[in-house]
This record gives C-alpha cells, structure tokens and sequence, in this order.
C-alpha cells in the first residue's frame, strides 16, 4: 500500500548484516499497535489504540509523509530482522530551521528482556545514515521518561551524551517523573583537498603508524612530499576520494576512500584511529547516507588473518565474493 522509499531522501533503505531498516510498511500496522499498547507507560499515548485508530493513522498521517518532497515533519521506519518487522521508529519532530529531530524506538515486547541493547545500538548505528548523512541533520536527540535506567547506558555506549534532565516534567501514575534528553552529533567529513596541511600531516601520521601499514597492501611507510603531491593530484577528480573524519571533539576518527570502478561500483578503503572500540560503523553509516545515487555498491579487500577487520566487515553486511591467498574479496550492495 505505501512506497519503498521516500520522495525526500535520495535512499531510503539501510542494512546492518541481518537487520535493516526501510520505510513504514502499512502490513506492520497492527504488530506497532500491539507493541504500543503493551509498552504504553514509556510513550506519550493517552490510551491503548485500536485497529481503527491505527488504520485511521495509516491512512492520515503516515499516508501524508509518503508525499513530502523536502521537509518532512518525520520519517518513521519498520526494523526488520531477516525481513521480518521487531520493530519500528524514525525521526520525529524534525526542527528545520534548527536541524535537530527526536528520535523514536520500540522493539517487539517480548525481546525487550533479553535483547534491548542490541536492538537499540543496532537502530541507532542505521539512523546515522539517514539523520546525519540523507538529511544533514546537527543534532539527534532522545527524550525519555525517566521510568527505563537501563536505557541510558545503551545510548551512551552509542555516543549519545546525556544532556539535560527536566525535572518532575511528566505525570505517571499519579506521580511526577523526570525527563531525561540524551544528544548526539554528527562526524565532520572533510576531503582531503579541503584540509589544512596540519590536518593532512595528521591523517598522514596515523597511516603510516606500523600496526595500519601492515594491513594494507602498500605497506611502505609515505613521505610527507609524496602525500602532499598525491592530494594535489585529487584536486578535480570525481573518480577518487578522499576523506578524513572527525568526531564531534574534534579528535580525527579516521579516513575513507572510495574508487571509481564503474557500473556504479566502488572499491572503499577505510582507516580508523580507534579500532576494536565499536565507533567505525557509526561514521561509516553516516558516510553510506552522504553517497550518491552513483554508489550503487562497494568492494574491499581485506587479509584474511585481519580477524578484527573481516568480523567487522561481516557485521555491517558485506558478502564474501572471492578469495585468493593474499586477500578475501567483498561486496557490499547499497541499493537491495
């Protein structure tokens, strides 16, 4: 009944190996009102919906976010595991003038015990994508009852900095409870023929540091004139590039580059400064939102005894194409 995609987002679908968000699907309706119902007490929900609430929602509001072309007031998505909905959420209250958006998020009910950190980190890692890198949004926030503690290390585990705390700001139960509101900001993506030279010198550094060079396929270490030569030779070129990627501190996350391989392939190279510390999804998925249509896939290689790199690769959905004894081979579909 409603699109695969929206009309103000150059792509609207996300995967994160097994799991992946797409846009609201009507056949999830009654599965969200379930949730909803069960989980009424965390939510700014006067009472428990029935189907003709939900099919007149459906029909009305959700109906009417399909036929935004720009500006929308929010973009909500099914969580899928293995195409099957566990899920559902998106951005809501979206402040144009400000570029900030509320996040929201429920999962089934009955994973909530077991496997809320999971599907938490994992809804967060995929709404970069559209938050920060489809809608250049500044600022994502979370406000929450204060009725689930354990949420707030979750969302602090996934860069979310606990901001404000309203007090006694809601009515529950006949008592009044805080609000607690977590932030998160984008990375900065620079390509490297916009940088400064200290930042260049930077990203040289940590590219030539030993425990990088001897994963990579040129393993010698780089001279600062070649590296300054090579930026040079970037300059215009819309088949290579680079970038450098800052957190919000400023402290440099790490690099990524893409290579024309035709047919809307690209081989990506990425480096990041804190590896092993589970932050190199969050700003690759906002990298993957920044692409152009022209992106349609990515390959990489990686050495096979790299156990860290090829679990990571697994993890966020690239494929094993090929093998030979230097390397495994592997694609990344951006437009299933």
């Amino acid at each position: 009944m409603f699109p695969s995609s929206f009309p103000c987002l150059g792509r609207s679908c996300f995967s994160l190996g097994r799991y992946s968000i797409v846009p609201l699907r009507y056949e999830d309706r009654f599965l969200i009102m379930r949730w909803r119902n069960a989980q009424i007490y965390h939510l700014r929900q006067a009472r428990p919906l029935t189907e003709e609430d939900q099919e007149r929602y459906f029909g009305t509001a959700i109906a009417k976010m399909y036929q935004v072309k720009e500006r929308p007031e929010q973009l909500l998505f099914s969580y899928l595991r293995d195409g099957e909905c566990i899920g559902y959420g998106g951005l809501v209250h979206i402040n144009w003038l400000n570029r900030n958006a509320e996040v929201s998020f429920i999962m089934d009910t009955k994973l909530e015990a077991d496997e809320f950190a999971l599907h938490w980190t994992n809804w967060l890692t995929l709404l970069r994508a559209i938050a920060f890198g489809q809608l250049g949004l500044h600022k994502i926030y979370t406000y929450a009852f204060d009725l689930r503690p354990h949420l707030y290390p979750v969302l602090e585990s996934a860069g979310f900095v606990k901001e404000a705390v309203l007090k006694e700001h809601c009515l529950f139960e006949g008592q009044y409870k805080d609000v607690v509101i977590h932030s998160l900001w984008p990375y900065t993506v620079k390509n490297y023929t916009g940088c400064s030279k200290e930042e260049l010198l930077e990203v040289l550094e940590l590219r030539n540091r030993p425990e990088i060079r001897s994963l990579m396929v040129n393993q010698a270490p780089i001279a600062v004139e070649d590296h300054f030569r090579f930026v040079e030779g970037l300059s215009g070129r819309k088949d290579r590039r680079y970038f450098a990627v800052y957190s919000h501190d400023g402290g440099l996350a790490g690099t990524y580059n893409l290579s024309d391989e035709g047919g809307g392939k690209w081989d990506r190279g990425i480096v990041s400064a804190q590896p092993g510390k589970g932050r190199t999804a969050w700003w690759e998925f906002q990298l993957l939102g920044m692409m152009g249509n022209e992106v349609n896939a990515l390959t990489a290689i990686v050495k096979p005894d790299n156990l860290a790199s090829v679990r990571y690769h697994q993890k966020i959905g690239f494929r094993e194409v090929g093998r030979d004894p230097d390397y495994i081979h592997y694609l990344l579909p951006l437009d299933e």
